[in-house]
């Protein structure tokens, strides 16, 4: 990972959202990494949002992956902003 992060925390689906100390929040540290492109299929029902992410990894031009019904936070203006307006270095075909 090139930022100052170590990883990520997070908490099993079926567990309900509590703020602070609880059990339900694990702690995942990063050991291995790898660079990878998230793009996006926009929502047809809101501008600002996305149908749908897909990820690449490392195989060019090959499709690597698709991240369905992302949550609602992850559908902010800020996150589609971020995605929209890419430095387009090349193009591929979806397969």
């Amino acid at each position: 990972m090139t930022s100052p992060l170590e990883g990520i925390v997070g908490k099993p689906l079926i567990q309900p959202y509590r703020s602070g100390r609880t059990g339900d929040w694990v702690k995942i540290k990063c050991v291995e990494s790898e660079a990878f492109m998230v793009g996006y299929e926009q929502s047809a029902a809101s501008p600002t949002g996305f149908a749908s992410l897909i990820s690449g990894g490392k195989v060019v031009g090959r499709f690597d992956g698709a991240i369905d019904n992302p949550k609602a936070d992850v559908t902010t203006a800020a996150s589609y902003d971020l995605l929209a307006r890419p430095q387009l270095a090349d193009e591929i075909e979806a397969a």
